[in-house]
């Protein structure tokens, strides 16, 4: 390889090292932001349970839901029955027959 072809790839090799670095740094910026604000939350959640027990009212546990709770809520799969998935199978085999037909016809 020429050596002005290795010194270009080491330029590059090094920008692109650099870019990746304040990527790097500004992920974790944002991860701290995102930990800060989470924390600011819990507080607030913290802060309003105190004032509804002030005026006697008692908040519930499942009324308020975690902050890991909201950021990921539980998935639910529905289940298809093997008569179903074909069924939706054809009919996505039809619409792909009928498109590609289309594009045939098309000059």
């Amino acid at each position: 390889m020429a050596k002005g072809k290795r010194d270009l790839l080491n330029v590059t090799a090094e920008n692109i090292g650099a870019a990746l670095g304040r990527l790097a740094s500004r992920v974790d910026q944002w991860k701290k932001q995102r930990s800060e604000i989470a924390a600011d939350i819990e507080h607030v959640i913290q802060e309003a349970q105190s004032m509804l027990k002030d005026v006697s009212h008692e908040p519930t546990p499942t009324g308020i839901a975690s902050i890991a709770e909201v950021a990921h809520p539980p998935v639910h799969h529905r289940k298809l029955s093997a008569a179903a998935r074909r069924r939706i199978s054809q009919a996505a085999r039809r619409r792909w027959a009928e498109k590609k037909a289309a594009l045939l016809k098309t000059p």
